[in-house]
C-alpha cells in the first residue's frame, strides 16, 4: 500500500508557524506578509546614440532584451541627450551607456554624476570609454579612458578569481597611474565573478588611459605589447556603483553566453535595489513543482500598483513595459487579471495594456519574468491565418495542462475588419499553432467542417487531448453540437446532441451542452440538458459519462431522491468538479446547498450540507452557509470556505473546512490565532483562489490562502500536507481508514493497516480495518499487482470477520477472499 512521507519545507527563507484551531496544530508555513519588501524589475535607462555605423547599439538590446528580461532588467531606451537630466534619470535603478557619440555636455556630465552619487547605477560597454577620452569627469566616473585599440583578432580576457590567476604585468601598462608597490584593488570573491568562465570572442582588443587607481579590477588581457591591460572594472562613485567592460564591438561578442551572464551581472550589482513593499495580497495558486503565483498591490516611488508575483519572481505590473521591442506598451494589471503558472514555471496572464492612451486586452505567455505577447486585440494573427489580424472588443479565454500547453480561444478577422471567425489554438514552447477554426475542415481528411465555436468557449485539457463543445456540419446534413475529443488533426464528436443514447431516460435526448467536466481513460463526463415527453425544467439537468464506444451511463439527475428530498440543481451557476473517479455536484436538498459525490453505478453520496452539525474536539457548529464560490479541489480533497455557527451561540464566523482524509474538519477559523514568528495573531478574514481553468490554491495537498488578522495585516500561508496535519508521516486518509489518531503524532503503523493472512484451509485473506460511517475520501478499491507498478483492480468477496472484539468505536474488521495460488502476489487498498 503506498504511503506517504513526510513534508519538508520547500524554501528555506519561510517562516515557520503554528496554526491552533479546533484541536488541529499543523506546520504552516509563512510565504509572504503585507508590509515585507517585494520582488521587483529593474529599470534601467538606456542611452544609445550612435553617429555612425560603427557600432549597433539598437541591435545589441533587440539581441539581448529577453536575457535581460528573463533577470528582471528593463530598458527604457534614449538617443535624446536631453533625458541626461537628474529628474529622469531618478526614475531608474540604473544607467546604461553604449554608443559612438559627441561627449555629453558639462550639465549632462554634472547630471550623470549627481545621480550615481546619490544611489544610481552606471554600466558602460566598449565604446563609451571612447567617449570618455574628451570628458575628464566621465573618464573619473567610468574609471578610465580609450586610448586607441589593435585590429580585431580572437582573444580571451582572463577573470580574476583565483590567487593563480592574479596579472603580473600591470605596473609596466603605459599608463599605469600608481607608483611604488601599489596597485589595483582586487576581489576574487567578487559576486561578478563567482562561478563566471571566460569568454572567448573576435573584439577590438582595447587599450585605456586615465585609469583611476580606486578601480577594482575583475579581468585583464595580456597585450602583445607585454603589459596586462585593464578590461572589467567596477568602482564606487558616492552612494552609486559603477560596471565597465571594455568588450562588445558586435555580434560576435554579444552572442557569447558567459559575456551576456558577465553584462547580466555587472548590472544587476551596479543598479539599486528597487523599493518595493506589499499592500495588500490576493489569493495565490501554486503549480505541481511548488511554485506560487499571487497579484498583489504594491507601494512603489510612483504610488500604489497592482503587480503579479510567479516564484518569488516579479512578472507584471501596471506601469512597466510588456516585454517586446516596443517600449510604448505598458501594463495595466488589476485585481481581475486571470494568470497561471505552470509546473515548469511558465506563466499565462491576461491583462489589460496601454498603447497610446488606448486599452487592449492581450494574452502574455512564457517566462515568469519576461512573458511575451501570444494574441492582442488588433494585432496580427498570422500563425492561425495569414493575413488575420486578433478581433478588437475581446478577451483572451484560456487553459492550461499544468505543465507546458497554454489553449486559448479568439476571434479572428481579415484585413478589412471582415469574414470574423472564431479559432481555438494551442500555445506550445515558443509558437502558436490553430486547432479548431470556424469554416475550415475538422480534420484535413475529413468533409465535416467547423460551423461554430461558441463565443464563450467551454473546453479543457485533459490526457493530452482537447475537450471542446462545437457545432460541426457534415455534407449530409445540417448544423450539430457535439463536444469534440482529440488533437489538432485528429478531432471526432464524442457525442452529438439529439441523439438517442441508451441510458437516457425514455424518449428523451440531449437538447443542450452545459460543459464538458473531465476525460480519463477516453471515457468523458459532461453535463447537460434534457428534452423529450416526460422532462419538463424540473428534471432536465443532469451529468453523465459516455465512453468513445458511445456508452452512456448518467451519472446524477436533476430530481433524483436523495435523503428524503428531490434534488435540485443549477449546472449552469454551480458547474461539477472533477474529481479522482467521482464528479462534485453542487445542488439543493430542500433548502439546503450541498455537496455530492456522484460516480456511475453508484448511489449519490452527500459530503456536506447546510445546517450539518460539525463536532470537534473543542467546539460544535453548525454549517450555516457552504461558500461554493471558493471551492479547491484536487484528488479526493475538498476544501472551502463555510460560515459556521457555534451550537450554544448566535454569531456566526467564517472557516476553511477541509472536506477529505475520512473527515470534515476546520483548518482555520476567524477569531482562533496563528502563531507567527513575531507573535500570535487573530484571524479576522479568510480568502482562497478557487479551482478553475487556471489552477487553484491547492496542489498535491499542498495548500495556500490568504489570511487577514484583525490588527489589519495579512499574509500568504501554506500547509505543507492536509492529509497529515499532524506530520508523523502517516496520510491522514490511511490513519482515519485504519484506527489511528489524526491528532496526534503517532509514527506507528495504524492497527487495522492491511494484511495478507491464510485460513485453515490456506485460503488467502486481507484483513483491514474499516470505519462503519465512512467519512469523506475513505472509499477504497482492491487493487492487484504482480510488480508493485501496474496495479489492477479486482472485486472479490468482501465480509465482516467473525472476531469483532478490541475494536475502536466506529470501525470494523472485514476481511477481503482472495484467489491466491500462482497469480499476484501484491495487493492495496487504494484511495
Amino acid at each position: 500500500m503506498r504511503t506517504k512521507t513526510k513534508s519538508s519545507v520547500i524554501q528555506i527563507s519561510l517562516f515557520l508557524v503554528i496554526l491552533v484551531a479546533n484541536g488541529l496544530k499543523a506546520e504552516v508555513e509563512e510565504h509572504v506578509a503585507s508590509g515585507d519588501p517585494s520582488p521587483a524589475t529593474k529599470k534601467i535607462f538606456y542611452f544609445s546614440q550612435q553617429n555612425n555605423s560603427h557600432h549597433r547599439p539598437a541591435s545589441f538590446l533587440a539581441s539581448m532584451r529577453q536575457d535581460f528580461g528573463g533577470r528582471g532588467i528593463q530598458f527604457t531606451t534614449s538617443t535624446d541627450r536631453n533625458d541626461l537630466n537628474v529628474d529622469n534619470l531618478n526614475q531608474y535603478e540604473g544607467s546604461f551607456f553604449f554608443g559612438n557619440h559627441d561627449a555629453f555636455s558639462p550639465a549632462q556630465t554634472s547630471a550623470l554624476e549627481s545621480y550615481i552619487q546619490s544611489g544610481g547605477g552606471m554600466v558602460g560597454m566598449h565604446v563609451i570609454a571612447y567617449v570618455a577620452r574628451s570628458n575628464e569627469t566621465l573618464a573619473r566616473i567610468l574609471g578610465g579612458a580609450f586610448r586607441g585599440h589593435h585590429s580585431i583578432a580572437q582573444f580571451t580576457a582572463k577573470l580574476i578569481q583565483a590567487p593563480g590567476e592574479l596579472p603580473d604585468n600591470l605596473a609596466i601598462h603605459p599608463n599605469f597611474p600608481f607608483e611604488g608597490n601599489e596597485t589595483y584593488s582586487l576581489d576574487l570573491n567578487h559576486p561578478i565573478l563567482q562561478g563566471l568562465s571566460p569568454y572567448s570572442s573576435f573584439d577590438e582588443p582595447y587599450l585605456h588611459q586615465n585609469l583611476n587607481p580606486d578601480i577594482t579590477l575583475l579581468s585583464f588581457r595580456e597585450d602583445h605589447g607585454g603589459w596586462d591591460e585593464p578590461y572589467t572594472w567596477v568602482r564606487n562613485e558616492g552612494s552609486g556603483r559603477v560596471f565597465y567592460h571594455a568588450n562588445g564591438h558586435d555580434a560576435r561578442t554579444w552572442f557569447q553566453p558567459n559575456f551576456r551572464e558577465l553584462m547580466i551581472r555587472g548590472i544587476l550589482w551596479a543598479s539599486k535595489k528597487p523599493q518595493q513593499n506589499y499592500l495588500e495580497l490576493f489569493p495565490p495558486t501554486i503549480s505541481a513543482s511548488g511554485d506560487m503565483q499571487h497579484l498583489a498591490l504594491v507601494q512603489t516611488n510612483d504610488g500604489a500598483q497592482f503587480a503579479l508575483y510567479s516564484g518569488g519572481h516579479q512578472t507584471a505590473m501596471s506601469g512597466l513595459q510588456v516585454p517586446g521591442d516596443n517600449e510604448n506598451l505598458s501594463y495595466l494589471i488589476s485585481s481581475d487579471t486571470v494568470h497561471a503558472i505552470l509546473s515548469n514555471q511558465r506563466v499565462a496572464l491576461t491583462p489589460k495594456v496601454l498603447v497610446e492612451e488606448k486599452e487592449l486586452s492581450c494574452l502574455l505567455i512564457g517566462h515568469p519574468q519576461y512573458p511575451t505577447i501570444a494574441a492582442i486585440e488588433n494585432g496580427s494573427a498570422d500563425p492561425i491565418e495569414a493575413g488575420f489580424t486578433f478581433s478588437p472588443d475581446q478577451t483572451f479565454s484560456f487553459i492550461t495542462d499544468s505543465n507546458q500547453a497554454v489553449i486559448f480561444s479568439a476571434s479572428i478577422e481579415d484585413s478589412a475588419g471582415g469574414n470574423q471567425k472564431r479559432t481555438i489554438a494551442i500555445h506550445d514552447s515558443e509558437s502558436v499553432i490553430p486547432m479548431l477554426i470556424e469554416g475550415d475542415l475538422l480534420n484535413p481528411n475529413d468533409t465535416s467542417i467547423v460551423s461554430s465555436i461558441p463565443d464563450s468557449s467551454v473546453f479543457l485539457y485533459s490526457d493530452n487531448k482537447l475537450v471542446i463543445m462545437a457545432q460541426i456540419q457534415s455534407d449530409q446534413g445540417g448544423p450539430q453540437d457535439v463536444i469534440l475529443t482529440g488533437n489538432p488533426g485528429n478531432f471526432h464528436p464524442h457525442i452529438s446532441a439529439f441523439q438517442t443514447y441508451n441510458g437516457l431516460p425514455q424518449d428523451s435526448m440531449i437538447s443542450e451542452f452545459l460543459a464538458p467536466i473531465s476525460l480519463k481513460n477516453d471515457d468523458l463526463t459532461f453535463s447537460g440538458r434534457l428534452e423529450g415527453a416526460s422532462i419538463d425544467q424540473t428534471n432536465d439537468q443532469f451529468v453523465a459519462r459516455i465512453s468513445k464506444d458511445g456508452e452512456l451511463d448518467l451519472i446524477i439527475r436533476e430530481n433524483d431522491p436523495i435523503e428524503g428530498h428531490n434534488l435540485l440543481l443549477n449546472l449552469d451557476l454551480l458547474p461539477p468538479i472533477s474529481q479522482d473517479r467521482d464528479t462534485l455536484v453542487l445542488g439543493s436538498l430542500g433548502d439546503d446547498l450541498v455537496i455530492i459525490s456522484a460516480r456511475a453505478g453508484r448511489s449519490p453520496i452527500v459530503l456536506a450540507r447546510e445546517n450539518q452539525k460539525l463536532a470537534t474536539n473543542e467546539q460544535d457548529y453548525l454549517i450555516t452557509q457552504l461558500h461554493t464560490e471558493s471551492i479547491m479541489s484536487e484528488g479526493n480533497q475538498l476544501v472551502m470556505l463555510a460560515t459556521l455557527r457555534a451550537t450554544d451561540s448566535e454569531n456566526e464566523i467564517s472557516a476553511l473546512l477541509q472536506i477529505g482524509s475520512g473527515t470534515i474538519r476546520p483548518l482555520i477559523v476567524e477569531g482562533h490565532a496563528i502563531d507567527l514568528s513575531e507573535g500570535s495573531h487573530l484571524v479576522s478574514e479568510i480568502h482562497c483562489h478557487p479551482s478553475g481553468p487556471q489552477g487553484s490554491g491547492l496542489k498535491n495537498n499542498e495548500l495556500r490562502v490568504k489570511v487577514s488578522f484583525s490588527e489589519g495585516a495579512s499574509s500568504i500561508i501554506g500547509i505543507p500536507n492536509i492529509d497529515d496535519l499532524d506530520q508523523d508521516g502517516w496520510s491522514d486518509t490511511l490513519e482515519s481508514a485504519f484506527g489511528n489518531s489524526t491528532l496526534e503524532l503517532n509514527a506507528s503503523i495504524p492497527p487495522g493497516y492491511p494484511k495478507v493472512t491464510h485460513d485453515v484451509t490456506g485460503q488467502a485473506r486481507l484483513t483491514f480495518w474499516e470505519p462503519i460511517t465512512a467519512g469523506p475520501g475513505l472509499e477504497y478499491r482492491i487493487e492487484t499487482s504482480v510488480d508493485m507498478k501496474n496495479w489492477k483492480t479486482i472485486a472479490p468477496e468482501i465480509v465482516p470477520a467473525s472476531d469483532q472484539t478490541d475494536l475502536p468505536e466506529n470501525y470494523r474488521k472485514m476481511i477481503a477472499l482472495i484467489a491466491d495460488g500462482n497469480g499476484p502476489r501484491f495487493y492495496r487498498l487504494a484511495f
